[in-house]
């Protein structure tokens, strides 16, 4: 299957930047379909980022505090509608706006915001007609008292920094730690501002990227190998002329680094739902069940305690009596954790013993990239004494410095 980077342009559906031909190329190894499936999960959207709580006002007139992230805008009848990006369950907010105009050619509303001295942020909604809503906010809460509002007027939206489209390596579609980003816009200026990542799971954070270039339209940054403790998912990056100006960040996956694990029998993520008590000796983990029996008076080997799951049920009666059971575990990951390799092996003392585990062949093949496993083992032992025992390990893989539990 050929791969071009025409076909990538084409499946960002955006301009891919100018001056990046090798990383362009360096794509050419990899399948298309391998690209779309990750160029797909790219959201590229716009919202408006507050580094700080801001007050604004109400249509009532009364003193609204939004808390520092960002936020989805739109003109709404009676004002601005603002709606959290990073909490879905938020409930949107109506603050007071007015009505002006602008001089851009713009075929959708498009939002712009732009940050007045150290207090007042301005949010504008610019509409196709050349009518545009604005709003004004306070840190300090002074406007609500009735101290002049900064305007933001035409001429200052030459000023503001635009974004047209993004590439990013080494995970097409997504920032992840050590990686790059490369940005195409408009009015950046000529001299170098800065570039901020705002992280939000599982808690607020704003990462300064390493800017490598800087020019009116062109931007690479290096995302900072050193970023752990965070999970998957939708961040935010945003860029900032030499003069601060820039309050519009753009929402875009974020691929935490990785990192392995076995997972140990005691550990919190590994349960025993059911030990059967149908042997006299029985041991699942570290759980003990045993009914005695006659296991008091024949030597029986220690129980092999290693593994993720481990189990042990002795026999220890000499005449005919058969013994069965069925044991279960629960193993659950959380915060992106998944499984990523399971091994297996058992030990039985003669032919007669019997294992029913889960088809290790598919268990191998079905596992990894799954959060939650639930294994039933069934198992019989003859009379003897005889004894069986079996063993998994599991390892796990997830978001760097996050509990897997």
């Amino acid at each position: 299957m050929r791969t071009t980077t025409f076909s990538l342009c084409m499946i960002f559906t955006l301009p891919v930047l100018a001056g990046v031909d090798t990383v362009l190329a360096q794509t050419n190894s990899i399948q298309a379909t391998d690209i779309e499936q990750e160029v797909e999960q790219l959201e590229f959207e716009p919202v408006v980022e507050f580094d700080r709580d801001l007050h604004f006002l109400t249509p009532e007139g009364q003193d609204k505090v939004l808390p520092a992230g960002g936020y989805y805008v739109d003109a709404d009848s009676n004002g601005l509608r603002l709606k959290s990006a990073d909490k879905e369950e938020a409930e949107a907010i109506i603050i007071q706006a007015e009505s002006t105009t602008h001089d851009r050619s713009v075929k959708v509303a498009e939002v712009v915001s732009m940050k007045e001295g150290d207090d007042q942020v301005v949010v504008m909604v610019l509409l196709p007609d050349g009518k545009a809503m604005q709003a004004v906010g306070s840190s300090s809460g002074i406007q609500a008292r009735g101290v002049k509002a900064f305007k933001l007027g035409p001429d200052a939206l030459q000023y503001l920094p635009k974004v047209i489209g993004i590439f990013t390596t080494p995970k097409l579609g997504a920032l992840t730690p050590n990686g790059t980003l490369y940005v195409k816009g408009e009015n950046f200026g000529t001299s170098k501002g800065k570039i901020n990542l705002h992280l939000s799971h599982p808690v607020p954070q704003v990462v300064a990227l390493s800017v490598e270039e800087w020019s009116d339209t062109n931007l690479k940054a290096k995302i900072p190998g050193s970023i752990s403790g965070v999970m998957d998912h939708q961040a935010k990056f945003q860029v900032l002329s030499s003069k601060g100006i820039g309050g519009i960040a753009w929402k875009v996956p974020f691929y935490a680094a990785r990192s392995s694990k076995q997972l140990k029998h005691d550990d919190p993520a590994v349960k025993v739902g059911h030990c059967s008590t149908g042997a006299d000796r029985n041991y699942c983990n570290d759980l003990n069940t045993s009914t005695g029996g006659n296991c008091f008076s024949v030597a029986i080997p220690p129980v092999f305690k290693t593994g993720s799951i481990y189990a042990q049920h002795v026999n220890c009666d000499s005449a005919v009596d058969w013994d069965d059971g069925t044991d279960k575990y629960e193993v659950t990951l959380k915060n992106g954790w998944v499984f990523k390799k399971v091994e297996y092996t058992f030990k039985k003392s003669s032919g007669s013993e019997k294992i029913n585990p889960p088809d290790y062949a598919k268990l191998r093949r079905d596992l990894p990239g799954m959060s939650a496993w639930t294994p039933s083992i069934k198992w019989e032992v003859s009379p003897g004494p005889d004894q069986l025992e079996y063993v998994y390990w599991l390892t796990i893989e997830g978001p760097k410095g996050v509990p897997h539990y």
